[in-house]
């Protein structure tokens, strides 16, 4: 939790920056720009769906490059991170 005034301080700029990145981000990148009069609430989502994809993706296939099947598995990863769209 945050104690401090300071802290809450912090807090406060940290979610002002956060909401302004997700409106502005949908019109500035055209990947985003579906989501340009969506609520933030719903682009936050999709941004952090992505990252945990891709987070997920990349220690998967870091842990599995000391096995033989890396060139299965990672087919069938990237199959099934194709299908979102979200890769």
């Amino acid at each position: 939790m945050v104690r401090s005034k300071a802290g809450i301080e912090k807090y406060a700029n940290l979610s002002g920056v956060a909401y302004t990145m997700c409106i502005t981000l949908s019109f500035i990148n055209e990947q985003f720009s579906k989501y340009q009069f969506q609520s933030p609430q719903e682009f936050k989502y999709y941004l952090s769906e992505c990252i945990l994809k891709e987070l997920f993706i990349g220690k998967l296939l870091k842990t599995l490059q000391s096995t033989k099947n890396i060139i299965t598995i990672k087919d069938a990863v990237n199959y099934f991170a194709s299908q979102d769209g979200v890769s």
